[in-house]
């Protein structure tokens, strides 16, 4: 008489297998070689760290990046690379930060990494500065062609005074 179980798995050939592989596979557990390997007790260790501004700055952006992903991407993978990378940002700015330089060259300075950054954010600033402009010349066009100058003066001389 066989007997099953509610998921319908026979437990007579899974009780066999398991005897069967018991006898060929050996495993031991660490409480059965730890004095053979002389391990030493494991322990744990907790520090608290405090970024510098700029670690801080590279952790934000990351963090911010791995937060839009979580919210938006139904892509899991998306969100565990995204995670990976706000956890390798901690070890050091140039690990896991998307686009600063590779590894594989030297490892940068606080000051070398501050200065990829700056120079970075001054031409993200550029393009975002480019898009408002084109963006207000175009409202402008768009004021001129209805008729509207009035509007359209003020939209030109706001393109001119935020650029």
């Amino acid at each position: 008489m066989t007997m099953k179980r509610s998921s319908g798995k026979d437990v007579g050939a899974m009780e066999f297998t398991h005897s069967l592989f018991r006898h060929l596979m050996w495993r031991s557990s660490k409480l059965l070689v730890a004095d053979g390997l002389q391990l030493p007790p494991q322990e744990e260790w907790l520090s608290w760290l405090s970024f510098s501004p700029v670690e801080e700055h590279l952790y934000q952006r990351q963090h911010e990046t791995c937060t839009d992903h979580a919210k938006s991407s139904k892509d899991s993978r998306l969100l565990l690379n995204s995670l990976l990378k706000l956890r390798q940002v901690c070890c050091h700015p140039q690990v896991g930060s998307s686009g600063i330089r590779s590894l594989e060259q030297s490892p940068m300075s606080m000051d070398e990494i501050l200065s990829v950054l700056t120079s970075k954010t001054k031409i993200e600033g550029e393009e975002a500065l480019r898009k408002l402009v084109s963006s207000l010349n175009g409202l402008a066009g768009v004021a001129m062609i209805r008729g509207e100058l009035s509007q359209a003066l003020l939209l030109y001389k706001r393109s001119i005074n935020d650029s």
